[in-house]
Formats: structure tokens, sequence, C-alpha cells
């Protein structure tokens, strides 16, 4: 079936192809398609019933096999979804896919630099971090660092945190052996809760991060290097207790954003090693 829908993409003779998706949260290799262009036709919007996982290094080799040759480095668009543009090297004039235009091109180029000014005014604090993903990765729970919990290392806060739900030694070893940090949430979320959770889970989380970022590790000086910047967990999976849900739906139920606990635990912990400083 992929191969089928490989096809449709790289074996149509033209001169550029664009193709567009989401990357999966916590992962840079794993791609949902959901449009693709061809040059001089119209784009193809895949139905959310009809997007499709693959990949990236084997979308790679896909278009490398068909003599296809990534024409730019993967553009973000936003938060989780990119572009990427794809060319053949015969075809001398290199033409852009019809969509794609030298105005285009800068408005990209304008994007990327105002990303990079967003993350100065964000370092000296006067913006606020609204994504614990790229630049500021090491604020992810995902973001490999490793935490004890019991006397047992996990290597990362989420699989702690999961693994912490239940007493259960069994499913705890399950949760620390999967394979991400996504993996081991969804295993957290199907677990029958230990009866005090509700009560400890601050507690633990709270002790989780002052391991991950312990005074002089490199990850303190991650948090650190956010300067007085609000920290707020953004995202798109209505969590509106840890962080602050984007979507149009949780805006309007919550407007004046979620709790985001995450982000306050983060910036409560950043002024403690602040004061060791």
């Amino acid at each position: 079936m992929k191969e089928q829908r490989f096809a449709e993409i790289f074996d149509k003779p033209a001169a550029a192809v664009i193709i567009q998706g989401d990357l999966l949260y916590g992962h840079t290799n794993r791609l949902q398609i959901q449009m693709y262009e061809h040059r001089g036709e119209k784009p193809v919007l895949l139905q959310p019933d009809e997007w499709w996982w693959t990949n990236t290094k084997v979308l790679e080799e896909e278009a490398s096999k068909r003599g296809w040759v990534l024409k730019y480095p993967p553009i973000k668009k936003a938060g989780l979804h990119y572009r990427y543009i794809y060319h053949h090297p015969a075809d001398e004039t290199e033409a852009q896919p019809a969509s794609y235009s030298p105005h285009t091109e800068y408005r990209e180029r304008k994007q990327r630099e105002a990303a990079i000014e967003q993350v100065a005014r964000q370092v000296e604090g006067e913006a606020p971090i609204t994504s614990f993903s790229g630049s500021w990765i090491a604020l992810s729970n995902f973001a490999l660092s490793p935490v004890q919990l019991d006397g047992v290392t996990y290597d990362c806060v989420e699989k702690a945190y999961q693994a912490a739900k239940t007493t259960d030694p069994k499913q705890r070893e399950a949760i620390r052996m999967a394979q991400t940090a996504g993996q081991a949430k969804r295993m957290g979320a199907k677990l029958t809760l230990r009866p005090d959770w509700e009560a400890q889970k601050g507690y633990i989380m709270g002790a989780l991060l002052r391991q991950k970022f312990a005074a002089g590790s490199a990850m303190a000086n991650q948090l650190l290097r956010t300067g007085a910047a609000v920290l707020i967990e953004g995202n798109n999976w209505h969590d509106n207790y840890w962080g602050s849900c984007n979507c149009d739906a949780c805006r309007r139920k919550h407007p004046n954003g979620g709790q985001n606990v995450l982000g306050r635990l983060l910036m409560k912990i950043r002024s403690e090693l602040t004061t060791k400083h």
C-alpha cells in the first residue's frame, strides 16, 4: 500500500514536488503525510482518514531511487508541520512548484529569521517560551535525562512519572523498557492508578524535575539559559493541567490558558537555581 502511495508521489513526471505533514511528537523521523503537490498542478489534499505515516529515512530512500533530491532542508511551517521540497537535478531550470515563487522563498526566509529573533528575545526574557521543543527541547519531559524512582533509573522524566502511577513492579518495568517516552505515556494512560495518585502526582513530578535539573548539571544550565522568560508547556493534545492547549476549542474553554503546572514548576526550579548561583 505504501509503495503505491510513494509511486503516486514520485513516479509522476514533474520538475518538483512538495510534501507536507506532521512529525510525530517527540520524534524526528516519523512523518504523517497530509498533502503533496506536483509542479504545475493543483495540490492533492488528503482527507484525515487518508493521512499515512512513514519514516523520513524511507521517504528519502524512495525519493532517491526515483531520481529525486531534497531541494532544501525540511521547512517548518507551524508547530510540528513540515514541508519537504524535492526536485530532479536533470531539470536544468530547477524550477519550483507552481505554488513556490521567489516571494514564497523570501517569506520563508523571513519566517526563519523571525524564529531566530524570537529565541533571542526569549533568552533575554522579553517573550514567553510557549513550546518545549526545538531549541527548548531540554524542558520537555521526553528529553533524555536519567532520573531515579525508588532506586530504579529511567532514561527520562516522562517514563519515571508514568511508572509512578502504579506500585506494581512488573508494570513499572514494562514502562521503563518502553521504546519511547510517547509509548510509556500511552502505557501509563491504561494503568489502574494507585489510590493516592491525585494527592501525590504533583510532588512526584517536582521531585523528578529537581533530579533532572540538579544544580551544576547540563540540564540545569539549559533551564538557566531561559533567563526570565515565562515558561508555558504549549501543546495540541488538550492538556490544560500540566500545560496549555493551543487548539481553538481549548482556547475558548480556557481563555486565560491552561493551569500550566509543568511550566510553573520549571520556573520555580529555575528560581531556586538562580538563588544558588
